[in-house]
């Protein structure tokens, strides 16, 4: 059995009486793509901001490669290995690609503000290797020949490619992606979906909320399925098309989900 690289206990979030999160647990190996799935309020972007620390716990932990997280602030998490990108763009739209990169490769900077202010030859040194490291992830995701463009002006599915590139630039263990098919079409999220296999063959694992359901079955080693802010369902895809439970849930809905459980 593989080695369980995140670790969600028991973890529970209330938004005045609204129970977002309700007595989550589930384990992600190391290694492996896994989908957190469910409709429209499930409390997915909720869960992925608890295990971030973008939003605190009331209740549970998360642990991350024998550290607990939940108590850390989101800077040390990242630098712990863990990286995200979100449902919404965050880009920084007026800076150019390879800026954007470059801004996520300096959470791995070691140079103080006082070498990076009076340039010294670390300084200088370092800021050649970030920028060397960027282009070099540009490559990867198809995007270095955009490295001098706005990112704001990049089309909606490379903006998407370029967030999960900055992601990739503070070298995380594990990497946790937010709806990366929003807005994308058919093409666009056949290619993304091989872009986070060969993420996650590069050594780093993935998990991925997200609704685009011919996505998730193609790319997923095992799904999470979360309703109302509670565990419904765990397993590979085809064990979660065939669970009673997840049946029963989402029969009925037209969602792409319930299309996808009826075919």
């Amino acid at each position: 059995m593989a080695e369980t690289l995140l670790d969600v206990r028991d973890i529970r979030k209330a938004f005045g009486g609204l129970r977002a999160v309700d007595g989550v647990s589930f384990g992600v190996p190391r290694g492996c793509i896994k989908a957190i799935i469910g409709p429209n309020g499930a409390g997915k972007t909720t869960l992925i901001n608890l295990i971030t620390g973008l939003e605190r716990l009331d209740s549970g932990q998360v642990g991350f490669d024998g550290h607990r997280i939940d108590l850390l602030q989101p800077y040390r998490i990242v630098r712990l290995g863990v990286a995200r990108t979100f449902q919404n763009l965050k880009l920084f739209a007026d800076m150019s690609v390879l800026e954007n990169v470059m801004a996520g490769r300096h959470s791995r900077t070691h140079a103080g503000l006082v070498s990076a202010v009076l340039r010294t030859g670390r300084a200088r040194s370092e800021e050649s290797e970030i920028e060397a490291h960027a282009a070099r992830l540009l490559d990867e995701v198809g995007l270095l020949g955009n490295a001098h463009d706005r990112a704001g002006d990049l089309p909606f599915g490379k903006q998407r490619l370029l967030e999960i590139a900055r992601a990739l630039a503070t070298e995380p263990s594990l990497l946790l992606l937010d709806e990366p098919a929003a807005g994308l079409n058919s093409g666009e999220a056949s290619q993304l979906g091989s872009f986070i296999r060969r993420i996650r063959d590069g050594g780093v694992t993935v998990l991925l909320v997200e609704h685009h359901m011919e996505l998730i079955m193609d790319i997923s080693d095992e799904i999470f399925v979360l309703n109302f802010g509670q565990s419904l369902a765990e397993g590979t895809p085809a064990q979660i098309q065939n669970d009673p439970a997840v049946v029963a849930a989402y029969l009925g809905d037209e969602s792409s989900l319930a299309a996808d459980l009826r075919a």
